[in-house]
């Protein structure tokens, strides 16, 4: 059976610049720029994790909990977990289990 090595998470968001800005300066991902695409966009990297950043045009962005009612927009597994959100800002929200991790 082929075996599947990568999936990417693609974020479409009102300033992918800022967006892709904030995963590398206050999460580390290393990252790509292709603004001058047809499709503005940044891909970044970390580990095995792949997201892109894809830049909006037009019409109202709404998280999957608004918009739907549940769900996230991105879901990261990070080891180890207290490190990973001592990084982050404070207004970040952290959605996490009473053990620390995330759910």
């Amino acid at each position: 059976m082929t075996r599947l090595t990568n999936a990417a998470v693609i974020v479409v968001t009102p300033d992918a610049r800022a967006t892709a800005a904030w995963y590398r300066d206050i999460l580390g991902f290393r990252v790509v720029e292709h603004y001058d695409a047809e499709e503005a966009f940044a891909a970044a990297y970390r580990d095995s994790v792949e997201i892109v950043f894809v830049q909006a045009t037009r019409g109202e962005l709404q998280p999957n909990r608004v918009r739907h009612g549940a769900g996230f927009d991105v879901y990261l597994s990070p080891r180890p977990w207290k490190a990973w959100t001592s990084s982050a800002p404070r207004s970040h929200r952290w959605v996490a289990t009473s053990s620390g991790s995330p759910r």
